[in-house]
């Protein structure tokens, strides 16, 4: 006997509250889980590539530093001068680029370093030097500056006394801008004549008798008694550069007796700043 009865569809099963929630948010939560997953691979993958970049970094650091000499390492290197160390040097005339040249009043600008304050050097005084001075070309500085932005950001004037050939505990306070005569200013050089490029490694006849005996002075001074990397070439020594080439900035000499102007004066901090803009004035 045939069953004409409707079937009766089977009751839905009742869900519990639990049951819905998840039920409601269970593609959130996996979308969410994905992320999770995903945001996990990324994070390691990015600390990897950080940590793999902190090791090389660290690793070239250790590898400048290995590279670079010490201070007593340049005193003794700088008492061998030669031939393939003569650099192409500042000029103090109007063709040469590298230092403020005033034409009509026929005077260069030189920058030299000292532990005296800034408050006893003012503006347009006319000043007589009372000793030797030795002093650097101000474009050409300044062109440093601008090459060793970073690292002077960090290193200050330790930097500064690498490049000029000074041990770390050498004092200075003030850099003095000042222009003064070209034809005063001396390299403190085997060629001392601050206007001309050759330079040799001996005297020549031609060299006044006067400044050999100060020359000879430094020698002594500069090897034995107070060490310090002399060139003797007309240019500093920078014991902070990596590799044979140790060219610091041309170095020049000013006279005592010789009257300099006085066209500013930074503090350390102030010419650092200036430095590394590049720009003095």
């Amino acid at each position: 006997m045939a069953n004409n009865e409707t079937p009766r569809r089977r009751p839905r099963k009742q869900q519990k509250g639990w049951q819905r929630v998840l039920f409601h948010w269970r593609l959130p939560m996996i979308i969410v889980l994905v992320l999770m997953v995903l945001s996990g691979v990324l994070v390691h993958t990015v600390s990897s590539k950080i940590h793999a970049n902190e090791k090389a970094k660290q690793s070239e650091q250790d590898k400048i530093k290995a590279e670079m000499i010490t201070y007593e390492e340049a005193v003794v290197d700088a008492l061998q001068a030669e031939q393939d160390e003569i650099h192409d040097l500042v000029c103090l005339v109007k063709e040469d680029g590298r230092v403020t040249y005033d034409e009509e009043n026929d005077r260069v600008q030189l920058v030299f370093w000292t532990d005296q304050a800034a408050e006893e050097f003012k503006k347009d005084d006319q000043l007589t030097l009372e000793e030797y001075t030795w002093a650097y070309a101000d474009l050409e500085l300044a062109s440093w500056g601008a090459a060793n932005k970073d690292v002077l950001k960090n290193s200050k004037d330790a930097r500064i006394r690498q490049m000029l050939g000074l041990p770390e505990n050498a004092k200075g306070s003030t850099f003095v801008l000042v222009s003064v005569t070209p034809e005063r200013v001396l390299r403190a050089a085997y060629q001392p004549d601050a206007q001309l490029k050759k330079m040799s490694l001996a005297f020549e006849e031609t060299v006044d008798q006067d400044f050999i005996s100060w020359f000879n002075g430094q020698v002594t001074a500069n090897y034995f008694e107070n060490p310090h990397p002399w060139t003797r070439l007309g240019y500093t020594y920078d014991w902070g550069k990596t590799g044979d080439d140790h060219y610091g900035v041309t170095e020049f000499v000013i006279p005592a007796g010789t009257k300099v102007t006085v066209k500013d004066t930074f503090t350390n901090d102030e010419m650092i700043t200036r430095l590394r803009k590049g720009k003095l004035q």
